[in-house]
């Protein structure tokens, strides 16, 4: 048995450094910081790095080590802790989305009773315009909480949302939009972009277009209800598909939608 710092006996061969610390050194001559005359050993205070479960515990020499149970114990007490911070930190987007829906639906409904006044109707359209995209930004934090708590290695890929692989980028129908086109309430999806190349053109869906439905069934006016709604299409099939645009009614044929697929 060697003892750290003691001047006797050599070390065994590979054992007398541990971390990049060299444990059987003696302090330099004449070391009596503190006062007094101190002994190889009590002058010496090697810290020894252990790594455990990739952590990094430091430990003075002459103090016992933890242990293994001890750290595993700690990593126990450390993962309970990040559980608890990920539900708070998912409650506060969960609230921030409450709370936007509840803005975006207020300035729709100023939009709405806004139509005889031009001005007041575009600042509340753009207010509407400008709530969505933060409601987006606020939605992806959801992601980037997962890869900041990361408890169970790395996430399963996400599903490609299913509007997404047909090429469009759809948003929900504004009140005034629906009584202008006389749409039925709560119905319908704008289409605000279409990908080159996509299902979508292809089928011949343009920007502007207000899908209203799909192989015969109406289209609800939401974005969740939509993903689902497109999600119970049997992918390859061919559809057809009405839309409004420009005010008259047109049905577009040959829309498949592709399978599911993570990105």
């Amino acid at each position: 048995m060697y003892q750290v710092g003691a001047a006797a006996a050599d070390p065994p061969t590979g054992a007398s450094r541990i971390g990049g610390l060299d444990l059987f050194s003696r302090p330099p001559a004449g070391d009596n910081a503190g006062g007094g005359s101190r002994t190889p050993e009590e002058g010496t205070m090697t810290r020894i790095a252990v790594a455990v479960f990739g952590l990094v515990v430091t430990a003075a020499v002459g103090q016992e080590p933890l242990g293994v149970d001890a750290i595993k114990d700690r990593l126990k007490k450390h993962e309970a802790e990040l559980t608890r911070v990920r539900t708070a930190m998912l409650k506060d987007v969960e609230d921030e989305l409450k709370r936007l829906d509840d803005a975006i639906k207020a300035a729709e409904k100023a939009a709405d009773d806004a139509r005889t006044d031009r001005d007041a109707r575009q600042k509340a359209q753009a207010t509407v315009s400008k709530l969505r995209t933060d409601r987006t930004r606020v939605q992806s934090l959801r992601y980037d909480i997962d890869r900041m708590v990361n408890l169970a290695g790395p996430p399963p890929p996400l599903p490609v949302p299913a509007e997404k692989r047909l090429g469009i980028l759809a948003l929900s129908v504004t009140p005034a939009l629906t009584a202008q086109l006389k749409l039925d309430k709560g119905k319908g999806m704008l289409v605000d972009r279409v990908e080159v190349k996509s299902p979508a053109e292809s089928a011949g869906m343009k920007p502007n277009d207000v899908v209203v439905q799909i192989d015969g069934k109406a289209v609800p006016g939401d974005l969740v209800g939509f993903r689902k709604f497109l999600d119970a299409i049997k992918p390859e099939a061919e559809v057809e598909v009405v839309v409004v645009r420009e005010g008259k009614t047109e049905t577009l044929t040959g829309l498949r939608m592709p399978p599911e697929v993570a990105r």
